[in-house]
Protein backbone atom coordinates (compact mmCIF):
# COMPACT_ATOMS: atom_id res chain seq x y z
CA UNK A 1 0.00 0.00 0.00
CA UNK A 2 1.42 3.13 -1.17
CA UNK A 3 1.65 5.94 1.56
CA UNK A 4 -0.88 8.61 1.75
CA UNK A 5 0.62 12.09 0.96
CA UNK A 6 -0.67 15.39 1.83
CA UNK A 7 -1.11 18.63 -0.28
CA UNK A 8 -0.25 21.00 2.80
CA UNK A 9 -0.89 24.30 0.54
CA UNK A 10 -4.27 22.52 -0.25
CA UNK A 11 -5.05 22.07 3.20
CA UNK A 12 -4.04 25.60 4.67
CA UNK A 13 -6.03 27.51 1.48
CA UNK A 14 -9.13 25.33 2.01
CA UNK A 15 -8.38 25.97 6.14
CA UNK A 16 -8.19 29.63 5.45
CA UNK A 17 -11.30 29.70 2.70
CA UNK A 18 -13.61 27.60 5.88
CA UNK A 19 -12.10 30.36 8.46
CA UNK A 20 -12.68 33.13 6.07
CA UNK A 21 -16.37 32.15 5.98
CA UNK A 22 -17.24 31.75 9.27
CA UNK A 23 -15.69 35.02 10.03
CA UNK A 24 -17.43 36.72 7.91
CA UNK A 25 -20.77 35.05 8.71
CA UNK A 26 -20.41 35.60 12.42
CA UNK A 27 -19.53 39.76 11.32
CA UNK A 28 -23.04 39.82 9.22
CA UNK A 29 -24.62 38.61 12.35
CA UNK A 30 -23.44 40.54 14.70
CA UNK A 31 -24.90 43.38 13.27
CA UNK A 32 -21.75 44.59 11.76
CA UNK A 33 -23.49 43.63 7.71
CA UNK A 34 -24.33 46.92 7.12
CA UNK A 35 -20.39 47.36 6.36
CA UNK A 36 -19.57 44.53 5.58
CA UNK A 37 -21.61 44.80 2.92
CA UNK A 38 -21.04 48.64 2.01
CA UNK A 39 -17.34 47.66 1.66
CA UNK A 40 -17.54 44.16 0.00
CA UNK A 41 -20.45 44.46 -2.16
CA UNK A 42 -18.27 43.82 -5.24
CA UNK A 43 -16.65 40.55 -4.04
CA UNK A 44 -17.87 37.51 -5.51
CA UNK A 45 -19.56 35.25 -2.94
CA UNK A 46 -20.57 31.72 -4.02
CA UNK A 47 -16.68 30.67 -4.11
CA UNK A 48 -17.21 31.77 0.04
CA UNK A 49 -21.37 31.06 0.70
CA UNK A 50 -21.84 28.15 -1.86
CA UNK A 51 -24.84 29.70 -2.72
CA UNK A 52 -26.16 32.01 -5.79
CA UNK A 53 -28.68 34.47 -4.83
CA UNK A 54 -30.75 36.32 -7.06
CA UNK A 55 -28.50 39.30 -7.79
CA UNK A 56 -30.49 42.80 -6.72
CA UNK A 57 -27.65 45.33 -6.85
CA UNK A 58 -28.62 48.79 -8.38
CA UNK A 59 -30.13 51.45 -8.31
CA UNK A 60 -33.96 51.06 -7.66
CA UNK A 61 -37.01 53.16 -7.43
CA UNK A 62 -38.90 52.72 -3.52
CA UNK A 63 -41.91 54.60 -3.23
CA UNK A 64 -43.92 53.74 -0.24
CA UNK A 65 -47.23 54.53 1.78
CA UNK A 66 -47.13 56.56 4.67
CA UNK A 67 -49.24 54.48 7.36
CA UNK A 68 -51.00 57.34 8.20
CA UNK A 69 -47.87 59.63 9.36
CA UNK A 70 -48.49 63.16 9.26
CA UNK A 71 -44.74 63.50 9.01
CA UNK A 72 -44.27 61.98 5.55
CA UNK A 73 -47.93 62.48 4.13
CA UNK A 74 -46.44 64.01 0.79
CA UNK A 75 -45.75 61.95 -1.78
CA UNK A 76 -42.65 63.36 -2.90
CA UNK A 77 -41.54 62.58 1.14
CA UNK A 78 -42.09 58.81 0.39
CA UNK A 79 -40.20 58.68 -2.82
CA UNK A 80 -36.53 57.66 -3.31
CA UNK A 81 -33.75 56.23 -5.47
CA UNK A 82 -31.56 53.64 -3.46
CA UNK A 83 -28.83 52.03 -4.46
CA UNK A 84 -28.79 48.12 -3.07
CA UNK A 85 -25.23 47.17 -2.62
CA UNK A 86 -25.41 42.89 -2.24
CA UNK A 87 -23.27 40.73 -0.75
CA UNK A 88 -23.94 37.22 -1.20
CA UNK A 89 -27.55 36.64 0.49
CA UNK A 90 -27.48 40.13 2.47
CA UNK A 91 -28.17 43.46 1.11
CA UNK A 92 -27.64 47.19 2.48
CA UNK A 93 -29.31 50.09 0.31
CA UNK A 94 -29.68 53.76 1.46
CA UNK A 95 -31.75 56.67 0.58
CA UNK A 96 -32.55 60.35 1.97
CA UNK A 97 -35.95 61.63 2.66
CA UNK A 98 -36.85 65.11 4.11
CA UNK A 99 -32.83 65.53 4.94
CA UNK A 100 -32.49 62.15 6.71
CA UNK A 101 -30.70 59.60 5.42
CA UNK A 102 -32.62 55.81 5.73
CA UNK A 103 -30.69 52.74 5.96
CA UNK A 104 -31.94 49.49 5.06
CA UNK A 105 -30.03 45.85 6.02
CA UNK A 106 -31.53 42.59 4.89
CA UNK A 107 -30.85 38.86 3.83
CA UNK A 108 -32.41 36.91 0.77
CA UNK A 109 -34.50 34.12 2.16
CA UNK A 110 -36.49 32.42 -0.77
CA UNK A 111 -37.87 35.21 -2.75
CA UNK A 112 -38.06 37.43 -0.20
CA UNK A 113 -35.80 40.04 1.39
CA UNK A 114 -36.27 40.24 5.31
CA UNK A 115 -34.43 42.96 7.64
CA UNK A 116 -34.63 46.27 9.21
CA UNK A 117 -35.17 49.69 8.11
CA UNK A 118 -33.61 53.05 10.41
CA UNK A 119 -32.22 56.43 10.67
CA UNK A 120 -28.65 55.96 9.63
CA UNK A 121 -27.36 59.07 12.23
CA UNK A 122 -30.04 58.76 14.70
CA UNK A 123 -30.04 55.03 16.29
CA UNK A 124 -33.44 56.21 18.44
CA UNK A 125 -35.35 57.78 15.70
CA UNK A 126 -37.27 55.79 12.77
CA UNK A 127 -36.19 51.92 12.62
CA UNK A 128 -38.25 49.32 11.87
CA UNK A 129 -38.79 46.02 9.94
CA UNK A 130 -39.60 45.20 6.77
CA UNK A 131 -39.87 42.08 4.32
CA UNK A 132 -40.25 42.73 0.42
CA UNK A 133 -41.48 40.25 -1.87
CA UNK A 134 -39.10 39.70 -5.19
CA UNK A 135 -41.96 39.39 -8.02
CA UNK A 136 -39.57 39.29 -10.80
CA UNK A 137 -35.73 40.43 -10.92
CA UNK A 138 -37.24 44.01 -11.43
CA UNK A 139 -39.90 44.79 -9.34
CA UNK A 140 -40.04 44.24 -5.43
CA UNK A 141 -43.18 44.50 -3.28
CA UNK A 142 -44.07 44.20 0.03
CA UNK A 143 -44.61 45.93 3.82
CA UNK A 144 -42.64 47.93 6.04
CA UNK A 145 -43.75 48.28 10.40
CA UNK A 146 -41.82 50.72 12.42
CA UNK A 147 -42.23 53.78 14.59
CA UNK A 148 -40.24 56.93 15.59
CA UNK A 149 -39.49 58.58 18.96
CA UNK A 150 -41.72 61.21 18.39
CA UNK A 151 -44.99 59.29 17.72
CA UNK A 152 -44.51 55.75 20.07
CA UNK A 153 -47.34 54.04 17.76
CA UNK A 154 -45.98 51.70 15.47
CA UNK A 155 -47.67 51.67 12.02
CA UNK A 156 -47.37 50.10 9.06
CA UNK A 157 -47.77 50.05 5.27
CA UNK A 158 -46.70 49.00 1.42
CA UNK A 159 -43.93 49.12 -0.26
CA UNK A 160 -42.75 49.00 -3.51
CA UNK A 161 -39.31 48.64 -5.28
CA UNK A 162 -38.67 49.26 -8.95
CA UNK A 163 -35.04 48.83 -10.49
CA UNK A 164 -33.87 51.57 -12.34
CA UNK A 165 -30.34 49.97 -13.44
CA UNK A 166 -28.23 47.13 -12.45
Amino acid sequence: MPPISVDWSEVVTMSVAFMAGIVVKGLLDLRLGTWIVRLFWWIPTRWLFRDSPPAISGQWENIWESGGSETYAAATDRHSHPVIWQFGRYIYAEFFSQGRKFGFFGRISADYIVGEWFDVNDKWGYFGAYQLRMVDSNRMEGMWIGHSKKSHGIRADKSVWTRINR
